[in-house]
């Protein structure tokens, strides 16, 4: 399937179990700032925060877009984190979140820049996929080896 000449397939995912970093922010210029400074204090934030993560399942980095205030035009929670086995307590600043089972539209690439990103989700709120709204995200998956490029999936959740 296409929209907006970006390919997607729909997949069923299981839930996933994921302890991370969260923001509540929107799209506006600020909002994208915001996201921009989210992503530096997850990795930079003198203890990183990827080390602070019990339990990870794998070191693929995990963006949960989520607790919508009705649609992407409102605010919502941004949540930068991994999946792990367990939803054990949280260390201090982390949250413990739930991705649930669902139906996703699933658009995948080669790991972008920035402004391919923000193309790729650009087109995403232009197409007519009808979104849930309970939680989206993208999988950057960690490089296998130093010679391997790593790649990236967007899953958006859909209405059945």
């Amino acid at each position: 399937m296409m929209t907006n000449n970006k390919q997607f397939e729909i997949v069923s995912r299981k839930e996933m179990f994921v302890i991370g970093l969260p923001l509540r922010t929107d799209n506006s210029s600020e909002g994208i700032k915001k996201m921009e400074e989210h992503w530096i204090r997850f990795f930079d934030d003198g203890a990183p925060i990827p080390d602070l993560i019990p339990n990870k399942k794998n070191n693929d980095v995990l963006a949960i877009y989520t607790k919508y205030a009705g649609d992407y035009t409102n605010t919502f929670t941004l949540i930068l984190g991994f999946e792990v086995a367990t939803l054990a307590t949280a260390p201090e600043r982390l949250v413990a979140f739930t991705i649930p089972a669902q139906t996703y539209a699933l658009f995948s690439f080669p790991c972008p820049e920035t402004e391919d990103l923000v193309r790729a989700w650009k087109a995403i709120w232009a197409s007519n996929l009808k979104r849930a709204y309970k939680a989206d995200f993208e999988l950057r998956r960690a490089p296998k080896n130093e010679d391997d490029t790593p790649d990236m999936q967007i899953y958006i959740g859909v209405r059945e």
